[in-house]
């Protein structure tokens, strides 16, 4: 059969790879019914017409291309034909050529009606066995199935492939941004202090920690209430100390030692020294002089210190297209919230909503939608402000927010 060797070296290439592969698969597609007629119709046995069809695969394969679309289907049938007959001639020399009637032959280890029978009951018993196990006794006999020991099967985890690829927190969140406090100097030792949380790619922040410190000294750890906010804090004595605040992520990571520090002064006001009374001038004997009223003067009222609001951000959560924030606020506070959320959208501009929250029984919340320009947005930053009254100071929180699509 030396027309169907492989192709000689100075053969000229008619067709490229990309176009040979087609024409195989074209071919293969339209012709492969009739090429496996024609391999059944020269061949003893089915086996043997599809080791004819695939050797002449392999030779199309090879020659393909040499081959002239137009007329490789014609070529393809013959190459078929002439393997069916080489096959069949191999197989003739160690086949007989009279069919073997196998009704006549019993096999030895043919398995009889009762012995299948028996076996099928054998299997629903134990079918049944293995239902009624815990999950736990079901994997350590497996395990021990594979050729575990007992041992090796109680220490053995099963391996779970994840749809996405995991990641690994090793380092602990920054600093608070922007720690501010509406008075850092004040006649009375209590005092309130802000901030807002990073942009940190790692685990979710959990928890705020602060301490106070004076005169190099600093005092216990103390976990905020909130995660943007301290209220109420303290300084040891009058003069001048800080308050350090560090956050906590998800896995336990934090750095007190890069922990942001906000410089406080308590400056208690000084009581008023007694004035000084004069010596009595002595008069003469004589009748006493009509006393003669003296003006009373306007007294100066005395400004009057505005209490702080005690605004807290509790939670911003998101969840779809909807933002929601939720805080508390003193119950004398009367004015006016506002709360603003911006985010930058895929167009790279940022949008600000804005909303009124009323207050009942010291909470708010506000739920933002976001638009469809805000859509592809992954963080956004909530500001809260209020306005003040009459005896209520104003005050601004800030909180930001990071979420996966």
């Amino acid at each position: 059969m030396d027309n169907l060797a492989p192709p000689e070296p100075e053969a000229r290439v008619r067709l490229t790879h990309a176009q040979a592969q087609e024409l195989v698969l074209r071919t293969v597609s339209t012709q492969a019914e009739s090429l496996l007629r024609v391999a059944y119709r020269h061949s003893l046995c089915p086996d043997d017409a599809h080791d004819a069809y695939q050797r002449s695969m392999e030779i199309f394969l090879r020659r393909a291309p040499t081959l002239d679309p137009g007329s490789v289907h014609k070529w393809l049938h013959v190459v078929v034909k002439r393997e069916a007959q080489e096959v069949r001639r191999a197989r003739s020399g160690s086949v007989a050529l009279e069919a073997v009637d196998f009704d006549r032959h019993a096999a030895g280890d043919a398995v009889t009606p009762e012995e299948r029978a028996l076996t099928m009951e054998r299997t629903t018993r134990a079918a049944e066995a293995l239902r009624r196990l815990k999950p736990q006794e079901l994997r350590a006999l497996w395990l021990k199935a594979l050729g575990h020991s007992y041992a090796d099967a109680a220490g053995n985890e099963t391996r779970v492939k994840r749809p996405a690829a995991l990641r690994v927190d090793n380092g602990a969140p920054a600093a608070p941004v922007g720690l501010v406090s509406p008075a850092p100097s004040s006649t009375a030792n209590r005092f309130e202090v802000h901030w807002s949380l990073p942009q940190d790619a790692g685990s979710p922040i959990v928890a705020a920690r602060y301490q106070v410190c004076q005169a190099g000294t600093c005092g216990a750890v103390q976990t905020a209430p909130s995660l943007t906010s301290v209220d109420g804090l303290a300084l040891p004595a009058e003069g001048e100390g800080s308050v350090r605040a560090w956050l906590v992520d998800a896995v336990g990571h934090e750095a007190p030692a890069t922990a942001a520090t906000l410089a406080l002064t308590y400056a208690p006001m000084p009581a008023p020294s007694p004035t000084p009374t004069p010596d009595p001038i002595p008069t003469p004997p004589g009748p006493a002089p009509t006393p003669v009223p003296l003006p009373t003067p306007n007294p100066t009222p005395r400004p009057t210190l505005k209490a702080s609001p005690a605004l807290k951000i509790a939670s911003l959560r998101h969840s779809g297209r909807r933002i929601t924030l939720r805080g508390t606020i003193s119950s004398r506070a009367s004015g006016r919230l506002t709360v603003r959320f911006r985010a930058r959208g895929a167009d790279g501009h940022t949008r600000t909503l804005t909303l009124h929250p009323a207050i009942h029984a010291r909470s708010f919340q506000a739920t933002f939608t976001l638009p469809r320009s805000l859509v592809r947005a992954r963080s956004g930053t909530a500001v809260v402000s209020y306005a003040g009254d009459a005896d209520t100071s104003a005050v601004t929180r800030q909180a930001s927010i990071r979420w996966h699509g």
